[in-house]
């Protein structure tokens, strides 16, 4: 006669077993590897797709890399086509001096890119045998909200600095120098 009750465990084990092994194999991909997914309009959207060759520490970084480049490059286009109307007007009205309007074009862009990738959100990863994917995103209204605060705060520390310039201007006008 068959005992019921040690046929049970085994039973048990060999349906968690199935259970946990298709859970596991089948990896679903996530939503955002669809490119579709990726063109919401209310964000930049920073994707990479790189082969898995060498150390994975090497695929991986340059993934991440390649990731958050998507997203400064978007931003660069978009600063640049800004600055190059800004250069045209002045060029119309007669501006001679084209060497220091790029100078300070370049000034504002680097400052710019550098300030620009804050608030970065980073979607996800994902691989398969032959790839390793990143997903993130840059929300327009939160890097224009964080370029707005930056400018603000640009423009009243150079405020600061311009009075606090002017009054050592009739004091001491070497060290007011420094302020300018």
């Amino acid at each position: 006669m068959i005992n019921i009750f040690q046929k049970i465990p085994a039973g048990v084990i060999l349906l968690a077993g199935v259970f946990l092994f298709n859970t596991c194999s089948s990896s679903k991909l996530p939503i955002w590897l669809n490119p579709v997914q990726r063109n919401d309009s209310e964000f930049i959207h920073g994707f990479s797709k790189i082969s898995k060759t060498g150390k994975p520490e090497d695929y991986i970084g340059q993934a991440r890399s390649y990731s958050l480049g998507t997203i400064a490059q978007a931003i660069k286009m978009d600063i640049d086509a800004t600055s190059v109307n800004k250069v045209k007007e002045i060029e119309r009205k007669g501006s001679k001096n084209i060497f220091s309007i790029e100078n300070s074009y370049e000034m504002i862009y680097s400052a710019r890119t550098t300030l620009s990738l804050e608030g970065i959100e980073h979607i996800g990863e994902w691989e398969d045998e032959d790839y390793y994917c990143v997903y993130n995103r840059l929300s327009k209204s939160v890097y224009k909200d964080n370029l707005n605060r930056k400018i603000s705060k640009a423009l009243e520390t150079s405020s600061n600095n311009l009075h606090e310039g002017i009054r050592h201007l009739y004091v001491n006008p070497v060290t007011s120098l420094k302020y300018f």
